[in-house]
């Protein structure tokens, strides 16, 4: 039984994401190395759509950062990363993309695997609503 929107239920989804799509791993390694470029220190992150952590566990290996944001629509799968994150610079949050509420507070804002959900106009709602977090 599925228990969040995507394929996949909660527990099985990252063994069977790998199959899916070819170079999953590599889509996180690319992010942190545009990251890298910027050279900031201590950054802020919010990952929409996070599912069972993969940005963050990649991110959080290679970066300084103080503060990461795991977010997702799925309680199952904030369940999956609050096992795998217990950690003081994570913090937590079940919302629906086109519902946060973040106001300039991250340097970097990622949704991997998210934007297929959405119909063009919640598309563009979610991307303000990113927007709207960022830094300036």
């Amino acid at each position: 039984m599925k228990d969040n929107i995507s394929a996949f239920n909660s527990t099985e989804y990252e063994k069977k994401i790998k199959h899916t799509l070819p170079y999953y791993e590599e889509f996180y390694k690319q992010v942190v190395d545009i990251v890298k470029i910027l050279n900031r220190q201590s950054l802020t992150w919010l990952d929409v759509g996070c599912g069972t952590g993969k940005m963050g566990s990649t991110a959080l290996s290679q970066l300084d950062i103080e503060r990461f944001v795991f977010c997702d629509n799925s309680t199952e799968m904030i369940n999956i990363v609050k096992k795998r994150f217990n950690i003081p610079n994570a913090s937590f949050l079940v919302s629906d993309i086109q519902k946060l509420e973040y106001s300039r507070q991250f340097d970097v804002i990622t949704a991997i695997q998210v934007n297929h959900y959405f119909n063009i106009e919640e598309r563009i709602k979610a991307i303000q609503n990113c927007y709207k977090a960022l830094k300036s």
